[in-house]
């Protein structure tokens, strides 16, 4: 969860033993994500790369020795690479950070969590790379209006191969909300009015993102999203329709 966002009432659900409730399964795919990312920065170095079991295993292995604070602070996201949250990460209560860019910067805060903390558990750098990284292109509202998925999946992978050369692996798009109000300013990073457009430019862009295989270097994390969060609803057959572009996405 972002630092500046309030948490569902139920995320972070801990029972006596320190077992998560309804979160236990985002937080393992979590950790999964992470290890993956570990093992895809060894393919450098050896051509070997974990199996699935080796990774489920290895997944419920930490689990096990994980304190609760371990495990609540890997659903933690903070901004920068400030001492403060530095401090925080060798503690192991910090699982990604926000906003930390370029590759001296990002190794420098990965050397801390998989040198000096006590389960080497390797953070996640996100960044807004909604329309771009280095190179600016036009903002998904106005890609979106081209038709044209082949062209944003394009884009995409231009921005997944620039942002992760700076050491990002996780971008927060694309957004998929259907939006008719322009008076909502966040409807710049969707893909309009209409849910089937919406779901075929959200499905591009995470194929661009991601690639072919979300383990390989240039591959970054795609979070499609939708804000309802910060979202003021203005009638309820919009919620609807944010449903069916989610089917679609799914699909």
């Amino acid at each position: 969860m972002r630092r500046d966002h309030a948490a569902p009432n139920n995320a972070l659900e801990l029972n006596a033993t320190g077992a998560f409730g309804p979160a236990r399964a985002r937080f393992k795919r979590f950790i999964q994500t992470a290890l993956i990312l570990l093992g895809a920065c060894a393919i450098g170095r050896a051509q070997s790369r974990p199996s699935s079991s080796d990774v489920e295993h290895r997944i419920n292995e930490l689990l096990g020795k994980m304190t609760v604070e371990e495990k609540v602070g890997q659903l933690l996201q903070f901004t920068s690479a400030t001492p403060e949250n530095l401090a925080l990460v060798k503690q192991g209560k910090v699982g990604s950070l926000f906003n930390v860019l370029g590759a001296n910067e990002v190794n420098a805060a990965q050397h801390i969590a998989i040198e000096q903390t006590r389960l080497k558990i390797p953070l996640l750098f996100g960044y807004d790379t909604i329309h771009g990284y280095r190179t600016i292109f036009p903002v998904p509202i106005g890609t979106a209006s081209s038709f044209d998925p082949a062209l944003i999946e394009e884009i995409d992978r231009i921005a997944a191969k620039e942002a992760t050369a700076a050491g990002v692996k996780w971008t927060f798009a694309p957004m998929v909300d259907i939006t008719r109000d322009p008076r909502w300013g966040r409807m710049v990073e969707g893909a309009g009015e209409d849910p089937y457009l919406g779901s075929a430019i959200a499905a591009a862009a995470v194929r661009g993102f991601q690639g072919s295989d979300i383990a390989r270097k240039q591959s970054l994390i795609a979070w499609w999203r939708a804000d309802v969060n910060t979202t003021v609803l203005s009638y309820q057959s919009n919620c609807c329709e944010r449903c069916t572009c989610l089917r679609f996405v799914r699909q």
